[in-house]
């Protein structure tokens, strides 16, 4: 094969690579449910999309000195200490976690949080949630370690159907 035409395969390669890109980018074969008249078109939806990606891979940068943010959610049974819960914890991604679950709680939709909350309640070993509490576990960029910054309690949301006017509690959200 010519070294022309070795460039010209790479750069076809290239092209097609970027446009496959740019159609999951844009979610092209992989329509919102919402519309049902697309549904026709969902043919390739995550995590099939692998090795490609459909959100963004970089997010603003953090310089040293500042103080960035962090949502924990904190699970709080009848009895015993109250518990970290993880994504994995409730059987959902990250993602969802952060966009779905702590939205749900500071809404006060105990409805969706019970949802989610299913998976964790079926793992025999844990006791069940009397309710559920966002804090901030704020960290400090530093270039020799992480410093953990003081905590801040936010949305509190008992999970019982009638709730007293204290049950509900919003410090600093």
């Amino acid at each position: 094969m010519s070294q022309r035409m070795a460039r010209q395969c790479t750069s076809a390669g290239i092209a097609i690579v970027l446009g496959l890109q740019s159609l999951i980018a844009f979610k092209i074969p992989c329509p919102p449910k919402a519309i049902e008249s697309l549904s026709h078109l969902r043919v390739c939806c995550p995590p099939t999309l692998w090795p490609f990606l459909d959100y963004n891979t970089y997010v603003a940068p953090h310089y040293e000195g500042e103080v960035v943010n962090r949502t924990v959610v904190v699970g709080i049974p009848q009895k015993g200490k109250p518990i970290t819960l993880r994504s994995r914890d409730l059987g959902i991604s990250q993602r969802q976690l952060r966009e779905k679950f702590v939205p749900a709680v500071r809404r006060g939709n105990r409805e969706s949080v019970r949802t989610m909350l299913r998976h964790f309640d079926k793992q025999k070993r844990r006791a069940p949630l009397n309710s559920i509490q966002l804090e901030n576990w704020p960290l400090k960029v530093s270039s020799d370690k992480e410093v953990l910054a003081s905590r801040r309690m936010g949305r509190r949301l008992e999970l019982e159907s009638a709730p007293s006017p204290t049950s509900l509690e919003t410090a600093g959200y």
